[in-house]
Protein backbone atom coordinates (compact mmCIF):
# COMPACT_ATOMS: atom_id res chain seq x y z
CA UNK A 1 0.00 0.00 0.00
CA UNK A 2 1.43 3.38 -1.03
CA UNK A 3 0.41 6.36 1.07
CA UNK A 4 0.96 9.54 -0.93
CA UNK A 5 1.94 12.57 1.15
CA UNK A 6 0.76 16.00 -0.05
CA UNK A 7 2.48 18.07 2.64
CA UNK A 8 1.50 19.73 5.88
CA UNK A 9 -2.14 20.27 6.83
CA UNK A 10 -3.10 23.95 6.50
CA UNK A 11 -5.73 23.60 9.24
CA UNK A 12 -3.75 22.19 12.16
CA UNK A 13 -0.16 22.60 10.88
CA UNK A 14 0.73 19.36 12.67
CA UNK A 15 -0.54 16.57 10.47
CA UNK A 16 0.25 15.40 6.97
CA UNK A 17 -2.21 15.48 4.07
CA UNK A 18 -2.63 12.07 2.49
CA UNK A 19 -4.63 11.03 -0.57
CA UNK A 20 -7.70 8.96 0.27
CA UNK A 21 -10.73 7.74 -1.62
CA UNK A 22 -14.29 8.04 -0.33
CA UNK A 23 -15.98 4.68 -0.83
CA UNK A 24 -19.48 6.21 -0.69
CA UNK A 25 -19.07 8.40 -3.79
CA UNK A 26 -15.72 7.26 -5.29
CA UNK A 27 -14.31 10.79 -4.75
CA UNK A 28 -10.60 11.33 -4.31
CA UNK A 29 -9.70 13.79 -1.55
CA UNK A 30 -6.94 14.78 0.84
CA UNK A 31 -7.25 14.11 4.54
CA UNK A 32 -5.06 15.21 7.43
CA UNK A 33 -3.69 12.24 9.35
CA UNK A 34 -3.88 14.27 12.58
CA UNK A 35 -6.98 16.52 12.67
CA UNK A 36 -8.83 14.62 9.90
CA UNK A 37 -9.73 17.78 7.95
CA UNK A 38 -10.66 16.92 4.38
CA UNK A 39 -9.98 18.82 1.16
CA UNK A 40 -11.33 18.18 -2.34
CA UNK A 41 -7.99 18.84 -4.05
CA UNK A 42 -4.36 19.78 -3.43
CA UNK A 43 -5.14 23.29 -4.74
CA UNK A 44 -7.94 23.77 -2.20
CA UNK A 45 -5.63 22.67 0.62
CA UNK A 46 -2.74 24.82 -0.63
CA UNK A 47 -4.90 27.95 -0.78
CA UNK A 48 -6.78 27.02 2.43
CA UNK A 49 -10.15 27.26 0.66
CA UNK A 50 -12.93 24.79 0.19
CA UNK A 51 -12.45 22.31 3.02
CA UNK A 52 -15.23 19.77 2.87
CA UNK A 53 -18.28 20.65 4.93
CA UNK A 54 -19.73 17.15 4.62
CA UNK A 55 -16.78 14.93 5.35
CA UNK A 56 -16.57 11.36 4.15
CA UNK A 57 -16.13 8.78 6.91
CA UNK A 58 -15.91 5.64 4.78
CA UNK A 59 -12.44 5.96 3.23
CA UNK A 60 -9.54 3.90 1.93
CA UNK A 61 -6.01 4.90 0.93
CA UNK A 62 -5.92 6.18 -2.64
CA UNK A 63 -3.88 4.25 -5.19
CA UNK A 64 -1.33 5.95 -7.44
CA UNK A 65 -3.59 5.14 -10.42
CA UNK A 66 -6.49 7.01 -8.77
CA UNK A 67 -4.36 10.09 -8.20
CA UNK A 68 -2.97 10.12 -11.75
CA UNK A 69 -6.42 9.62 -13.32
CA UNK A 70 -7.75 12.59 -11.34
CA UNK A 71 -5.01 14.78 -12.81
CA UNK A 72 -3.32 15.63 -9.54
CA UNK A 73 0.44 16.07 -9.63
CA UNK A 74 2.08 13.62 -7.26
CA UNK A 75 4.60 15.40 -5.04
CA UNK A 76 8.11 14.02 -4.81
CA UNK A 77 8.12 11.64 -1.88
CA UNK A 78 11.09 11.82 0.46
Amino acid sequence: MNIVNFGQCPACRQGTLVAVKCIDNNQLLLMCDDCESQWPSPEAARTFTGSLQEECHNIIDAQIEDIVSTGWTIPVQG
